[in-house]
Parts: structure tokens; sequence; C-alpha cells
């Protein structure tokens, strides 16, 4: 069996796309809103894709501020998913930092200042928050509030 790195993953990736009548990782992850990337990876290629190869996929196909915006939001909200899918404050202060710093990982290094201050933005929202509030999807209020009161430079 092969791994998720031992072959041509990004091949393998479009083929089992095309396979499903989907054209690119955008329209993929558009479909399956919220889902976490480990769940996508173990979808579309289970032991075969790593889900940090589809996140580098869908951020190679990003070109405009509108897809950059969505793709920030949305890797948010798969990390949220997925380190604290009982709600942010049921799993402990741990896994808000590793869905935190997994997201921020992932982003380039231009947006890491925007990063920080977004995070410092969510953590005040999210006292507001009851304890098993998790976001729906990148459009999700809180999630565009907070995006939209730490705009892009």
């Amino acid at each position: 069996m092969t791994d998720a790195w031992s072959h041509d993953w990004r091949t393998f990736t479009y083929e089992k796309l095309r396979g499903r009548g989907i054209s690119s990782v955008l329209e993929y992850v558009r479909n399956a809103e919220a889902t976490p990337y480990e769940d996508l990876a173990s979808d579309l290629g289970g032991s075969q894709l790593a889900p940090i190869q589809i996140q580098k996929l869908l951020r190679e196909e990003i070109s405009d501020d509108i897809d950059i915006e969505y793709y920030m939001r949305t890797s948010l909200v798969r990390y949220l998913r997925y380190h604290v899918p009982q709600g942010i404050r049921m799993h402990g202060d741990w896994n808000l930092t590793l869905a935190f710093g997994s997201w921020a990982g992932g982003m380039d290094e231009s947006m890491q200042s925007r990063c920080t201050k977004i995070v410092k933005k969510l953590k005040k929202a999210f006292s507001i928050c009851a304890d098993d509030w998790i976001p729906l999807s990148a459009n999700d209020s809180i999630i565009v509030n907070v995006f939209d009161e730490v705009p892009a430079s």
C-alpha cells in the first residue's frame, strides 16, 4: 500500500477529483463546508492522502483576495472543528491552542501578523459564546465579524 508521501499525490488527488466530476480542490472543499482536512483527505484518498496535502493544494489554487479570505476562514473553521469538535470550551485550552497553531502554521508568512490579531480577537469573541459553540462554516457570523475587524493589509 502506498502512503501519502511515497507517490505523486498531486496527480493522484486531481485524478480522484475528476473521477467524482470535480474540477478543483477549491470546488471539493466548498462542497464540504467545515469538514476537517483530515476527513477530506480520508474521504478522497484514504491513507494515500495527508490532510496537509489537501490544504497545500487548496492554497496553490488560490489566487485572488476573495479566495485568500475564504482559504483563511475555512481553514480556521476546519481546524476548530477537528481539534474542538464538541465546542470551544469543551476540550480544554490545549486543544484550542492546537487548533489556532495548526491554522496559523498553514498560512503564508505574509499572513502571520493578521493571524495573531485574529486569534486575539477570536479569544475575546469566544468569551461570550456558549461552551459548546463551534462554527458551522466559513460564513459563521462570529468568524466573519472577526475577520472583518482585522482586514488584510
